[in-house]
């Protein structure tokens, strides 16, 4: 089974109202695979299908509920 492209489920989240990144924090701008999961040696296919979700402390639990739910949602409906 492929695993799913963050770009992918960018998108779709964002057609949800949840923005979510597919790069790191600290290099927003760049587009290839972060070089934290490098370093993890995460294989690539997983890599490219990871999203960064930023929370603060103004977030609630029923907001990282509907996220999870989301992308639960979505990833059954792509995969």
């Amino acid at each position: 089974m492929t695993e799913p492209d963050g770009e992918a489920l960018l998108h779709l989240l964002d057609l949800n109202g949840i923005c979510v990144s597919t790069g790191s924090a600290c290099d927003s701008k760049n587009t290839q695979v972060s070089h934290v999961l490098k370093a993890i040696a995460l294989d690539e296919e997983y890599a490219k299908g990871t999203i960064r979700i930023s929370l603060g402390r103004c977030n609630t639990i029923d907001e990282a509920r509907t996220i999870a739910e989301k992308i639960r949602m979505i990833a059954k409906k792509i995969m």
